[in-house]
């Protein structure tokens, strides 16, 4: 079995981390049940307008090369629009069925989009021949949003890798030596970052508190949000890390308190279920995906989106109660997130559809 892999959400010189977990799931669907991929992307872009009409322009010549010089069994598509429309072409040139995998950004900022966008959205997710959401809130969705059939939709997510992203006793003693907020994701507006910054600024104000903020991402809002922590005085409080090789970002998680996720929307929330896998509580908006994996008062706490007073409270909790959350009631939590589950439910699809 061949797959064509289509995706411009992958490790790239721009963005070597990005797609990381995309990469993961085609290297575990080869080593598990020998299925062979042909990758296409665009070499990812930084934020120069330029640079990412280039990613797109290489992407369709390259799925178009592909359409009529390259044998494979299935298209797998990553992200609806643009990549998803663009490679119907491909769908109809080879005749081969297309699958969409919706991982939520492309589905949740649709109703901001101009119409034309919003129509091709629309054409192409009735127009492929099965979608995968990442979670179930984005398959209620694509049902009532979109018309969407059930028999046409697949609710599997991308999976934790247990190897990286497990609990290591001895490293639970290291969270004793000082508190530790991990924040890790994309620095923009719909990641919520500027509420962990007010929750920061309401618990420094609290001069028994003892802890640190330490930040792991990039982003076009980093240096906004640097301003805003200087003009607060807050800069001992926040310790800014690039994009991590996903080994460094596990031990951080190991080494935290608790993992901090304020986003305004989320598909699925891979973050929460990698931190919850080392052990590590999390506090994170009650929305998208993370409905589905956090269980209040068990693994972590839920704060309503946008109020930076819960979350500093939550927060709160944790600094004078540091045992609330059992790590191993963490780990337990979420076994049915393990990455070798999802690709078993991958590979049944990819059989069905081809035959």
């Amino acid at each position: 079995m061949k797959i064509l892999v289509a995706t411009t959400m992958f490790p790239n010189k721009y963005n070597p981390f990005s797609g990381v977990f995309i990469k993961n799931q085609i290297k575990l669907l080869r080593d598990k049940f020998g299925i062979e991929s042909i990758v296409i992307t665009g070499d990812g872009s930084n934020h120069l307008t330029i640079l990412i009409l280039k990613k797109y322009l290489l992407f369709f010549i390259r799925i178009i090369w592909s359409a009529f010089f390259k044998r494979f069994d299935l298209i797998h598509v990553h992200f609806s629009y643009p990549t998803g429309f663009l490679s119907l072409i491909c769908k109809w040139i080879t005749g081969k069925k297309l699958i969409i995998t919706i991982h939520g950004s492309d589905i949740n900022q649709h109703q901001k989009m101009n119409i034309l966008s919003r129509y091709l959205i629309k054409q192409t997710l009735n127009t492929c021949d099965h979608i995968i959401a990442v979670s179930d809130d984005l398959r209620m969705k694509m049902i009532s949003q979109f018309g969407i059939s059930t028999e046409k939709l697949s609710v599997i997510n991308m999976g934790f890798d247990r190897n990286i992203f497990c609990f290591h006793q001895n490293e639970e003693e290291k969270r004793k030596e000082t508190f530790i907020i991990l924040f890790v994701g994309r620095l923009i507006p719909v990641k919520g970052f500027e509420l962990l910054i007010d929750a920061i600024e309401k618990l420094n104000l609290q001069p028994e508190n003892y802890f640190d903020c330490v930040v792991i991402g990039e982003g076009s809002y980093k240096s906004k949000y640097e301003d805003t922590i200087r003009e607060k005085k807050l800069v001992s409080r926040f310790k800014f890390l690039d994009p991590l090789e996903q080994k460094e970002v596990a031990h951080w998680m190991r080494k935290s308190n608790a993992v901090v996720i304020p986003s305004y929307d989320e598909g699925f929330g891979l973050v929460a279920i990698e931190s919850l896998a080392c052990g590590t509580p999390v506090i994170a908006s009650k929305v998208g995906g993370l409905k589905e994996i956090i269980h209040d008062s068990v693994n972590g706490y839920f704060i309503t989106p946008g109020r930076a007073n819960e979350l500093k409270d939550k927060i709160n909790l944790f600094m004078k109660n540091p045992n609330v959350i059992s790590p191993k009631m963490c780990v337990k939590s979420i076994s049915q997130f393990d990455a070798d589950v999802q690709v078993d439910q991958l590979q049944k699809l990819y059989t069905r559809m081809i035959v």
